[in-house]
This record gives C-alpha cells, structure tokens and sequence, in this order.
C-alpha cells in the first residue's frame, strides 16, 4: 500500500509540474514582438491586401510550445493559437539558424505577406512572400509555406500546424495578411 501511495505521489508531482510548465506558455506574444510587429506592418502597409488579422511566429520559443498566434489587428485578440515547427535544419528544439539560400532547409525570419491558398502535395496549403530582401525575399522561390503538419515536428523550411489549425489559418489570412517571424538576435 505505501509503494501505491508513493507511486501515486509521484504521478501526482509530474501531472503538477505538466500544469506548472503549460502556464508557463505565453498566451500571447511579448509586448515587444507585438511592437516590432505593427512597426513593420506600417513599413508594408501598401503589400498588405488583407488587413483583418496579422500572423506572428515567435521563434524565442522552443519547438513544443505554442508559438504562432493569429490577431485580430483592430480588437488585439488572439483567434488562433498554435504550435508551429521549423526547419529541421535550422534547430532541434529551438530555431537557431536561418537562411534565405534555396537548398539549406533551415526557416526563414522577418516580414511575409500571405499569398494564395492551392491543394499540393501536403493538402491545403498556403504560399508566402517574403518582403525583406536577403533576409527572406526567396521564400516564394523556396516553396515555404504553411501547410498540415504530417507526424514530424520539423519541416524544411515550412510552417506546419496541426491540420485542423492550418485550415483555419488558411481561411482567415490568404491573400494579403501581413506575418511577421520573429527571432532575437544572438
């Protein structure tokens, strides 16, 4: 009996260090992502076609934490909440390196706009245009888009989402929403 109570004692500490550890996740990305955010968003305001919302990928944030947030730009708040990988190529558990060079299977950083949504090989999925020239300016060139995540949390260069999630990402930001990649310079 007492190897049953110190066994439950036990399952009892990890599920309270799994709830420590989720309220630990960021509702929402700090303030001053969100301010570089909207200072880029008015550096391409005239690229940007579809105004509702605004995508943001915090990079910061390892690989099993929800860290893409779909915002409604007038109200602030979150729609969509998300893990979302990276280039296998770019990290494991966090994205350290990044490219713009075809070829490197590492993600890319900076200020996308949305483009068209299409069915291709990994099912609904959505182009992106890269605004920063030599930062990520080859994106579209790349084929980086987002796509339904198959069973691997990393990509090629991709941002893939739970399948469910990347249809409601698609639906809302086709066409025109402004991304913004964010990653801290080290």
């Amino acid at each position: 009996m007492r190897n049953l109570f110190l066994c439950s004692g036990a399952a009892l500490l990890v599920c309270l260090g799994t709830v420590a550890l989720f309220a630990f996740f960021p509702a929402q990305p700090s303030h001053n992502i969100l301010t570089k955010a909207h200072e880029l968003t008015r550096k391409y305001q005239a690229r940007i076609t579809n105004g509702k919302y605004i995508i943001v990928i915090d990079y910061d944030l390892p690989v099993f934490m929800p860290r893409l947030w779909v915002i409604e730009r007038e109200s602030g708040e979150i729609i969509v909440r998300s893990r979302v990988s990276h280039a296998w190529n770019s990290g494991v558990l966090m994205a350290s390196a990044f490219s713009n060079t075809p070829g490197t299977n590492q993600s890319s950083i900076g200020a996308f706009v949305t483009a068209d949504s299409y069915q291709g090989r990994f099912g609904y999925s959505m182009r992106i245009v890269g605004l920063e020239d030599g930062i990520n300016d080859k994106a579209l060139a790349r084929a980086i888009v987002f796509h339904a995540r198959r069973s691997d949390l990393w990509s090629l260069g991709c941002f893939m989402t739970r399948p469910e999630v990347n249809t409601r990402i698609i639906d809302l930001t086709k066409n025109g929403t402004f991304v913004y990649v964010h990653r801290s310079q080290h």
